[in-house]
Order: structure tokens, then sequence, then C-alpha cells
């Protein structure tokens, strides 16, 4: 009993992963798009970490607007921007719906 459930667990971790990695193919397919920028590392990590704090359609949202604000493609260094304001979207959107829902 204790195996089986040991091993239900571990597929749906996988299960779970497999789909946290088709997310991040997302988020850089729309980076892609706009840049020639492929994710680092480094990168993945960060959006990984954002996607489980706010969920994946809050950090596709952020990613836009980053992309939007702060990407300029003749200005090197502008992806670097928009993946240190990623965070901080996610966050005051996530802070402006609470506001909202309180009201």
């Amino acid at each position: 009993m204790e195996r089986e459930q040991t091993k239900t667990m571990a597929e749906r971790r996988r299960e779970l992963i497999e789909a946290e990695n088709e997310q991040i193919e997302g988020l850089q397919d729309m980076i892609w798009a706009i840049s020639d920028h492929t994710l680092n590392a480094r990168e993945i990590g960060k959006i990984r970490e954002l996607i489980r704090m706010f969920g994946f359609w809050d950090v596709w949202d952020a990613l836009e607007i980053a992309l939007d604000q702060y990407f300029e493609q003749r200005y090197p260094g502008t992806m670097e921007t928009v993946m240190r304001k990623l965070g901080g979207i996610c966050y005051n959107r996530r802070k402006v719906q609470e506001e909202l829902m309180m009201r």
C-alpha cells in the first residue's frame, strides 16, 4: 500500500513538472516572438518560482506588460530589465486584485 502511494506521488510530481515546463516554454515562445532572447537557467528558475507564487496566467500577463514597457530591440540589456521587473509587476497586480476584492 505504502509503495503504491509513493509511486502515485512520484508520478503526480513528474506530471506537475512536465506541465510547468510546458508553461515555461509558452512564456519562452512569447519572448522569442518579440526578441531573439532565449531564457537562461537563472531566468527559467525565476519564472518557475513566479509561476508557483502567482500562477501561470498572472506571470503571462506580467510578461506581456514588462515586454511592452521595458523591452526595446535596439538596446541590448533591456531583456534583463524585463526579467528584473517581472516579479514586481506580478506582485502589484495581485495586490490590486486583492484590494478590489476587499471592496
